[in-house]
């Protein structure tokens, strides 16, 4: 469900979501379909007033760290993901 929410995210800056279970990254990218580590390091902030605490990672620091509980709710997905599309337009 996790990843599906993830890959549902209907933005050009969204790129792959990679991972293994709830261990999950998603890149984040440009217009032009290259890494972006501004805005990804833009989102770890702004997810911080939200209470939600990303980590950067990979290369450039794009791509976007999620860890969430083995236990997670619906109710986190549903709270995360419309977050991270906001985010993503600004």
């Amino acid at each position: 469900r996790f990843r599906n929410a993830l890959e549902a995210i209907d933005s050009p800056l969204r790129g792959d979501v990679r991972g293994i279970g709830l261990m999950l990254g998603l890149e984040i990218i440009d217009k032009h379909g290259d890494p972006d580590g501004a805005l990804a390091g833009s989102m770890v902030l702004n997810s911080l007033k939200d209470g939600i605490i990303l980590l950067s990672a990979g290369p450039v620091g794009h791509v976007l760290a999620l860890a969430p509980p083995f236990a997670i709710r619906d109710e986190a997905i549903a709270y995360l993901c419309p977050r991270l599309t906001d985010y993503l337009t600004g």
